[in-house]
């Protein structure tokens, strides 16, 4: 039997910052990790890989003074931005509630409305556990079927993450469809996603492709080899 697990930390580091008029800037990093396990007899856990994405700004924003003196105000715009990330019903609730909480008490100063400055940082975590003797049947009937995974190397996956690394903006309305997932990017376009370009040109959500290399050392519409 295999579970799935996908959990979300949010850290956020913020500082009250005295400009007339008060501004507040927000700064949200994304970044995720992907890991495999295989419980084993003794009820201990081993590491069948791990992979782990560098973060990338997913948004950036300057709240106007207008709407920092303004409790409804300030709270109405942080929540439409933060929707723009495009998280999950429950994680955009709770990523939501933290910013917006953080936001509110870094403004209203002891002295008065102040200004901000907030760096977020948001950590998908998934993790994939599987038994010890459901992995060795299937790594034995891969074997016998020679369908056994040839992930690509590590040192060609950190290449990719540093080289082809990008955000999706509203302007990239020309990238068609993740082959992984079939999501059409430009459906969600401004919602500022992790994307990762191939040295085929192929491009992909990166919570998809790096699980795939991780199994596999291809692209998955091209076949074109990863090493």
């Amino acid at each position: 039997m295999a579970t799935t697990t996908t959990r979300l930390s949010v850290e956020i580091d913020a500082e009250r910052v005295h400009t007339a008029p008060p501004t507040g800037t927000l700064e949200v990093h994304r970044s995720s990790e992907y890991q495999k396990l295989m419980r084993v007899r003794n009820g201990d856990s081993v590491v069948l890989d791990y992979i782990i994405t560098a973060s990338t700004t997913v948004l950036e924003l300057q709240v106007p003074p207008q709407a920092l003196l303004f409790p409804d105000r300030h709270r109405d715009y942080l929540s439409t931005a933060i929707s723009r990330l495009n998280l999950g019903p429950e994680d955009h609730e709770d990523v939501t509630q933290c910013i917006v909480s953080t936001a509110l008490n870094q403004a209203a100063g002891p002295s008065g409305f102040t200004g901000y400055s907030m760096v977020v940082d948001l950590k998908f975590r998934q993790i994939d556990e599987v038994d010890e003797r459901l992995h060795t049947f299937e790594t034995m009937l891969m074997e016998e079927m020679d369908l056994a995974p040839k992930g690509a190397p590590r040192s060609a996956i950190y290449r990719l993450i540093k080289n082809g690394s990008f955000v999706a903006s509203k302007t990239d309305e020309d990238l068609g469809t993740c082959s992984i997932c079939l999501e059409d990017f430009s459906s969600s376009a401004g919602a500022d996603q992790a994307l990762l370009r191939m040295d085929c040109s192929h491009v992909y959500h990166q919570s998809c492709i790096l699980p795939w290399l991780a199994k596999s050392n291809t692209c998955p519409t091209c076949r074109d080899k990863v090493d």
